[in-house]
């Protein structure tokens, strides 16, 4: 994760959220991109990128959705009967549901976003590790 990032967690530390804004922001200036777009995706399978608004209300209503659809329950899930190591069928799903990438338009060298819009990495098996690629396209200033 890019270090001065924002990030918010739940309260038991598996879900963690991480606006991308000011870290994508950075990459199109450093590649001088004036139109295009971007792409960020996640690089595992138990955390998604999506648009919307990285406040904690809407991240919390989000996580509580999420939570309910896929309860924290090993021994509900057939991937936590198969594989034992990180119990982590819920994470796989709720994944599922908010989607792998997100992409946004870049115009006069900024995102694309609306006044609450965020780009935000959403990981639901939490180890600090894991990793997203941010790819851009597009013409150079």
């Amino acid at each position: 994760y890019e270090p001065n990032a924002k990030k918010k967690s739940d309260k038991n530390g598996r879900t963690v959220f991480v606006n991308l804004n000011a870290l994508v922001g950075s990459l199109i200036k450093k590649d001088d991109i004036k139109t295009g777009y971007v792409i960020c995706a996640s690089d595992h399978t138990t955390s998604g990128v999506y648009v919307n608004h990285f406040e904690t209300g809407v991240m919390d209503d989000l996580n509580k959705y999420l939570t309910k659809e896929h309860p924290f329950t090993p021994n509900k899930y057939l991937h936590n009967i198969w594989d034992h190591t990180f119990l982590n069928a819920d994470a796989h799903l709720k994944a599922m549901d908010v989607g792998k990438s997100a992409s946004v338009l870049i115009i006069d060298g900024k995102l694309q976003l609306g006044k609450f819009e965020d780009i935000v990495y959403a990981e639901f098996d939490y180890r600090p590790d894991k990793t997203f690629t941010v790819a851009l396209f597009g013409e150079e200033a």
